[in-house]
């Protein structure tokens, strides 16, 4: 999959900036998510930059989960009032 967006809220886009603009992150289930069970957070070196937007997540959580796919290139952007977005990953 190629170019899934990064959600990441106002707590993440400080940790974001910090990084370059490509980066390899981690993929992390996150089953306890209280607002998605299926979330897929994304961490940088520097921890926690976002998440995969949940409408890919429910596609990718078992290929995560599994083993599968454990880590994924990020491409940094600019941030977008529209859209939030701030990255796209290529899992």
């Amino acid at each position: 999959m190629k170019d899934i967006p990064l959600v990441a809220g106002l707590a993440f886009r400080e940790r974001l900036g910090q990084l370059a603009a490509e980066f390899e992150a981690s993929l992390k289930i996150e089953p306890e998510n209280p607002y998605n069970p299926r979330a897929i957070a994304v961490v940088g070196a520097n921890g926690k930059v976002g998440y995969v937007a949940p409408e890919v997540a429910r596609h990718l959580y078992e290929k995560v989960a599994g083993g599968e796919v454990a880590s994924c290139r990020v491409r940094r952007g600019n941030y977008s009032p529209s859209t939030g977005i701030l990255a796209i990953l290529d899992v």
